[in-house]
């Protein structure tokens, strides 16, 4: 065994082990995942019963939770776009 194949990177399309499939199916739920949560938690302010004076202490966290959620998301399509490009 040389050297160079103890350096391999396992997850490498041309290993052919499947991992990379792997990968970008649970980058593809953690964004799926993401979208959904963000449409249940804009659900659940429009139309939950949640008091105006609790939106109003909520107003930063949410702000971040769908700051945080949309970069995931866009996170997944720029690298898939990125990667199908390469």
């Amino acid at each position: 065994m040389s050297d160079m194949q103890t350096h391999e990177n396992p997850s490498s399309p041309a290993n052919g082990n499947g991992n990379n499939k792997v990968r970008w199916k649970n980058r593809r739920r953690m964004a799926w995942t993401s979208l959904i949560a963000m449409i249940a938690v804009t659900f659940l302010l429009l139309f939950g019963p949640i008091p105006d004076s609790r939106l109003k202490i909520l107003a930063d966290p949410l702000t971040w939770f769908f700051f945080s959620m949309a970069s995931i998301i866009g996170a997944y399509m720029g690298f898939t776009t990125w990667a199908s490009k390469k």
